[in-house]
């Protein structure tokens, strides 16, 4: 709903549509992994093997969607510096994307898996996109 929001407001800037279509992967991504692609097993489970359709679907959708979460900041702080009414919002959103990763790294130290609720939890920073 985010991104078809952001659609409205930012287009018909080529910059903010492909921020917004890149959010809206994101948003596909996330619910169908929560729904549908579901792993086997984690990998700390002694013979996981994640070897069904879904857990590779899984791993398929997690790896478009990771590109995503770190391209769709970047892409839309670009779209933002060009608007003036979204042009106070660029820069949080350009310093999203060392967040993401700065929280990833710290997380991956924590387990499997932390690395990656961590990094994806660390765009919520970006004032804007504050819920």
């Amino acid at each position: 709903v985010l991104a078809l929001g952001l659609w409205r407001a930012l287009s018909p800037d080529l910059l903010g549509r492909l921020g917004t279509g890149a959010m809206l992967v994101v948003g596909v991504g996330v619910v169908l992994e929560g729904l549908l692609f579901h792993l086997d097993c984690r990998g700390i489970d002694t013979g996981c093997r994640n070897d069904s359709w879904h857990s590779d679907a899984h791993k398929t959708e997690s790896a478009i969607t990771a590109l995503a979460t770190l391209a769709a900041p970047l892409i839309l702080a670009f779209a933002f510096r060009r608007l003036p009414a979204w042009r106070d919002s660029w820069l949080p959103s350009l310093i999203t994307v060392p967040a993401i990763i700065l929280a990833s790294i710290v997380f991956s130290a924590v387990g499997n898996g932390a690395a990656t609720r961590a990094g994806t939890r660390a765009p919520r920073l970006s004032p804007r996109w504050r819920a």
